[in-house]
This record gives structure tokens, C-alpha cells and sequence, in this order.
């Protein structure tokens, strides 16, 4: 399982338990977030950096393919496995509330561009850090329960004591950066990569 921004492994914590009975149920804290290694530079959120640590984890937890669970950012990781892979690392592949790329893409609208500003933001150097983790990251109250575009919609689903978990997580000495250098890359790598590149298909 693969989390989004700004969260962690504990976003996954009610579906962990839902399928723990038919699967080996794992749900990683990505690259950078949370208590996971934090590699230095924005090139190491690449999404070829991304969708390699997938590629390796599944092995490491003793399998050769896996059904693969994500949304948010842990989806554009999922769709990138899943299309480079196939079938040899992803036997089934669910992606919540984002859609391939390539499809984003070509049906991408104004409003879709406005509720995405927020990406020009984390562009720059230190500002984003600060907003995100200022006032023990009073941001997170913000983000999950006041976003005008994003957020929790069912409010009673998520209670005070959750988003101290990943105010926390947000928290841990360079976490802040890390999650900001997946933006950071991403938009490196839309703007300037091969649009051949196996990873969009």
C-alpha cells in the first residue's frame, strides 16, 4: 500500500485490518516520509527513484508480485509500477482517487489547473517547508480538515489524535523536504522529460 501527501504508513491503518485475513498486508512509509531514509536532493524523488524502491520492496518482503493499493501520490508511484512491470510485479492494481497520467493529461481542464497552483508553491526553496511545519505543523488541521479543494470529506472519519500522526510524521528532521522533492521532481519531469519514456505509458 502507498500513501499520499502529506501522510504515512498510518493512512492505510482500517484497511491494514479489513484485509489482513486474504493478503500479507504492508502498507510503506515512501521514500522520504515519515521515519523511512531520506535521501538528499530533489533527483532522488524521481519517479524512476520512486517506482524502483516498489520494485525492490516486493521481493524484500518475501514475494514476487503483489496486488498493489494506493492514491494520492502513492498512485502516480502505482500506475508507473504497474506500467513498467506488469503482470511480473503487479498481479492487480488499485489506484484511488487519481487517474494514469497519461489519461490526467490529455483530459486536463482549467479548473484542474487552478486546484493544482499549490505545486508552483512547493517550487520554491524553504517556504513550503516552513508553512508545512511551522507551529508543530499546524498545517496538517488545515490540510485534512479546511482544504477548499482537497481534504477530508466525511470530517467524523477522521479524528484530532489522526492528524497528530502525520503532524508527526511531517515532523521527523527532513520529512518536510522529502515530501516537498516529489513536487520538486515531478515537475522537472514533466516539463522536461522524454514523453517516450516507458513510465508514461
Amino acid at each position: 500500500m502507498l500513501h499520499g501527501f502529506p501522510e504515512c504508513w498510518y493512512s492505510w491503518r482500517y484497511q491494514m485490518v479489513a484485509l489482513a485475513s486474504d493478503y500479507d498486508v504492508v502498507a510503506l512509509d515512501m521514500r522520504g516520509y515519515n521515519t523511512s531514509n531520506k535521501p538528499q536532493g530533489k533527483q532522488q524523488y524521481h519517479l524512476h527513484q520512486l517506482v524502483a524502491d516498489v520494485k525492490g520492496a516486493v521481493p524484500a518482503l518475501g514475494h514476487k508480485t503483489c496486488t498493489l493499493m494506493a492514491h494520492d501520490w502513492g498512485g502516480v508511484v502505482a500506475w508507473a509500477v504497474a506500467g513498467l512491470y506488469g503482470r511480473n510485479l503487479v498481479d492487480k492494481l488499485v489506484v484511488m482517487g487519481l487517474p494514469h497520467l497519461g489519461v490526467a493529461m490529455t483530459n486536463y481542464t482549467k479548473q484542474q489547473y487552478m486546484r493544482q497552483l499549490y505545486m508552483l508553491l512547493f517550487q520554491a526553496p524553504g517556504l513550503p517547508e516552513v508553512i508545512l511545519t511551522a507551529n508543530n505543523a499546524a498545517s496538517m488541521q488545515d490540510i485534512f480538515f479546511h482544504g477548499k479543494t482537497s481534504g477530508v470529506k466525511n470530517k467524523a472519519a477522521m479524528s484530532p489524535a489522526d492528524v497528530d500522526w502525520f503532524r508527526a510524521a511531517i515532523l521527523q528532521p527532513g520529512a518536510a523536504t522529502a515530501a516537498l522533492n516529489y513536487y520538486r521532481s515531478f515537475v522537472d519531469f514533466t516539463t522536461v522529460s522524454d514523453p517516450q519514456d516507458p513510465v508514461w505509458k
